[in-house]
């Protein structure tokens, strides 16, 4: 009965902790978009509706205007006069406003750009980390497959010794132990003498994936 090994590293401990801060990079990025956007579509919504209300309110002024002239109504024409002075006024004055706002819509469109820019780039970095913390599950799983493969050639060796002592036929060779499936390779299903290949004691994980 053989004990598999935890699957922790520091490599992959420490590709864990770089890829769940990418992750968290990534997420407040896009809750800032989310606020962002939200305030610039208000922004927008007011300044769209503060145009039209002026533009409605101008043009009911000039209607009210016209119409008191054409009926040679004086008082009716003076009333109209002085509520499309005061329209006018209005509009001088909330000039600064609108300017205001605007600014503020541009400066937050580029927030917002600058935003997508960082979510690209945190995008590509999460991907690469993925990659590594792949990288590092691979190497513990191949040194897993490599360091069980040792031992049941051990038992077999084993097993080639008491063989021999009791007198019965039997060749390190010819012995094949079946490999778990969590264990299994593309290119065999059992332990032997030449499913093992000595090599460096830390070898590439592609190395290692080709034993």
């Amino acid at each position: 009965m053989f004990k598999r090994n935890t699957l922790s590293t520091p490599e992959i401990k420490a590709a864990q902790t770089k890829h769940a801060a990418h992750q968290k990079t990534r997420q407040e990025l896009e809750r800032t978009k989310e606020q962002l956007a939200r305030k610039l579509a208000s922004l927008v919504a007011e300044d769209a509706l503060d145009k039209e209300a002026k533009a409605s309110a101008h043009d009911k002024a000039l209607k009210a205007y016209s119409a008191a002239i054409a009926a040679g109504d004086t008082t009716a024409e003076a009333e109209a006069d002085t509520a499309l002075q005061s329209i006018l006024s209005e509009s001088d004055r909330s000039r600064g406003k609108h300017l205001a706002r605007t600014a503020a819509i541009a400066k937050l469109e580029q927030e917002v750009g600058e935003i997508d820019q960082r979510l690209e780039e945190c995008g590509q970095a999460l991907e690469t980390s993925h990659k590594e913390l792949l990288r590092a599950i691979l190497y513990k799983r191949a040194e897993q497959i490599r360091s069980s493969a040792n031992e049941l050639v051990a038992v077999a060796k084993r097993y080639q010794q008491v063989a021999y002592l009791m007198g019965l036929q039997g060749s390190l060779q010819d012995i094949r132990i079946p490999l778990p499936p969590t264990h299994q390779e593309d290119r065999f299903d059992y332990v032997g003498p030449h499913t093992i290949r000595t090599g460096p004691e830390r070898p590439p994980v592609e190395e290692l994936l080709l034993d």
